[in-house]
């Protein structure tokens, strides 16, 4: 056997196993792309599950604020013949209110992950196309190189030019990849915060108590005398 044959054999034998190497890549890219669809299409998902729960804060603050005004129209309804129901029905409102105050917030943070998580899926779905779009061209020049590889057999060929097509290549597989290996962690968590209280004595919770009651008879007197002005204005 020739030198000229031997050093052609070695060439050819390099070219394939570079070749080979290329397919791997392109699997693994495929593999990955494959991957991050699937968490895409979870992520949707997430973003369906969170518009629910949002819908559901939004049905229960439309309850909330209905409530609150049931209680004061009670309290109103209540201060002609007992007091103390009157009061009572003041302290279930502030509560509600309470409440409300609480679901609202929910409510806003809610918003905000969906917001993200909508910006996050567009996102994703934009790289996934020009990753797509990328292999693809990649795909087509690697079978334009194997068949003018194909034809140029019979051709001497230089090893460093080889090498600087197969270093251009990984370049911008490289590139590739670093961008499918961005990846967001979409969490939902729900934000419940619970109120706690220091401990008091019997003493001090006396004088709290008290202070809780004059405040209620106060916006008691001061819901009876606007209730009472706006039916003089009628009579007028």
């Amino acid at each position: 056997m020739s030198l000229l044959k031997r050093l052609s054999i070695t060439i050819f034998s390099r070219i394939d196993n570079a070749v080979a190497e290329i397919e791997n890549h392109d699997a693994l890219i495929k593999a990955t792309l494959e991957e991050q669809a699937g968490k895409l299409m979870r992520a949707k998902g997430q973003l369906i599950q969170l518009r629910r729960k949002k819908e559901d804060l939004g049905n229960s603050l439309i309850k909330l604020k209905t409530d609150e005004s049931s209680w004061q129209k009670r309290a109103l309804i209540e201060a002609n013949t007992d007091q103390e129901r009157a009061l009572k029905c003041l302290q279930r409102k502030k509560q509600v209110q309470q409440e409300m105050n609480q679901t609202e917030k929910n409510y806003h943070e809610y918003q905000l992950m969906e917001g993200k998580l909508e910006r996050d899926i567009q996102k994703s779905e934009h790289e996934l196309i020009q990753i797509k779009r990328k292999r693809e061209l990649l795909s087509a020049r690697q079978s334009s190189s194997d068949a003018s590889t194909h034809l140029s057999r019979t051709k001497p060929t230089n090893n460093s030019e080889l090498q600087e097509i197969l270093s251009r290549w990984e370049s911008n597989l490289d590139l590739k990849e670093s961008l499918i290996a961005q990846q967001d962690e979409f969490s939902v968590k729900s934000c419940h915060s619970l109120s706690s209280y220091s401990h008091e004595d019997q003493f001090e919770r006396e004088f709290i108590d008290k202070e809780n009651e004059l405040e209620l008879k106060t916006e008691l007197v001061a819901l009876i005398a606007k209730e009472v002005n706006q039916k003089e204005k009628q009579d007028e």
